[in-house]
């Protein structure tokens, strides 16, 4: 989870600076899309950080690491559908956020299965 919240960060690092210095930003439609998709990874990067604390309640962090997958998963057709109306606006962030989701994925397959762990040694006892 951890993982996956400095690869969105990095995405949204590079989203957000890496056109700004290179002048690709042309209008102001293609800045407010950039900004948009910054506040959708920022909220993506929270989420991802708050996750990791949730680990005594692992019901809720399924739960959150779902939502958080959604979320990137919207991330990344932004991002794509930016790239694709203005071209060469940071063409990397599409292949990092997929990054991200995979960990993200990884990370509920991970709780989902210590949570089936912890209630099989509950039957156990």
């Amino acid at each position: 989870m951890v993982l996956t919240a400095a690869l969105v960060a990095a995405g949204w690092g590079m989203v957000w600076w890496a056109p700004e210095l290179s002048g690709a930003v042309g209008d102001m439609a293609e800045a407010t899309n950039l900004l948009w998709l910054t506040v959708l990874c920022g909220i993506a990067v929270v989420v991802a950080l708050v996750t990791v604390f949730l680990y005594r309640n692992r019901k809720r962090q399924i739960s959150i690491l779902a939502a958080n997958f959604l979320l990137l998963a919207g991330c990344f057709g932004f991002a794509v559908y930016i790239c694709w109306i203005a071209d060469k606006v940071a063409p990397f962030a599409p292949p990092v956020i997929a990054i991200s989701l995979l960990t993200n994925w990884l990370a509920f397959r991970g709780v989902t299965h210590d949570e089936l762990l912890v209630r099989s040694a509950d039957r156990i006892r």
